[in-house]
């Protein structure tokens, strides 16, 4: 059963630990598989009315899920367009791998449609989804920084968290998380 084999590959994600904070010199940073976690609890509750809650939870859960196969690549907002198509292209190629474990072609296609629609932010749900990805990034942010001797290391994931975020509740979530640095 090559299911089987799939978990066993997306289990890496416990153990991948997240570039952007091993880049700092983070002592025990956050893996994948943490920041999926918080993420999709933070998806379930500010989640707008008009917006299809499951499909950004489900997105939450299958974005980094090519991590397994590439490790984590950090991203900012910085980064140049050709940066951004070939990492997609690394991560699409690593998640079709991935679904190759997958029998079940209704599994799989929706897996793979998730994941683009997570990636290319066409879509309103695809928008916000990436909000909730940054702001989760910040809530780690002020964690780290607490434990650091140079909290401006840091001044970074702030910068593009803030510039990613358009939902009027996630940027006041995001002020009132910024109230805790000092």
């Amino acid at each position: 059963m090559t299911i089987i084999r799939f978990f066993q590959e997306v289990n890496k994600l416990k153990s991948i630990k997240r570039t952007g904070w091993v880049r700092k010199n983070v002592k025990n940073p956050e893996s994948v598989a943490d920041h999926i976690f918080r993420k999709t609890l933070m998806a379930m509750m500010p989640c707008p009315n008009d917006l299809d809650s499951e499909k950004v939870i489900k997105m939450t859960l299958v974005n980094e899920l090519p991590e397994a196969v590439t490790g984590d690549i950090r991203t900012t907002h910085l980064d140049s367009k050709d940066f951004t198509r070939t990492k997609f292209e690394k991560d699409k190629a690593a998640l079709l791998e991935l679904l190759l474990q997958i029998e079940d072609e209704n599994i799989k296609k929706e897996i793979l449609d998730i994941w683009i629609e997570s990636e290319e932010l066409q879509t309103r749900e695809g928008l916000f989804f990436k909000e909730i990805d940054k702001l989760e990034m910040a809530f780690q942010a002020l964690e780290y920084e607490k434990q650091s001797d140079n909290p401006s290391d840091f001044n970074t994931f702030w910068e593009t968290t803030e510039h990613t975020l358009k939902t009027p509740e996630l940027i006041e979530l995001f002020n009132e998380l910024k109230k805790q640095r000092d």
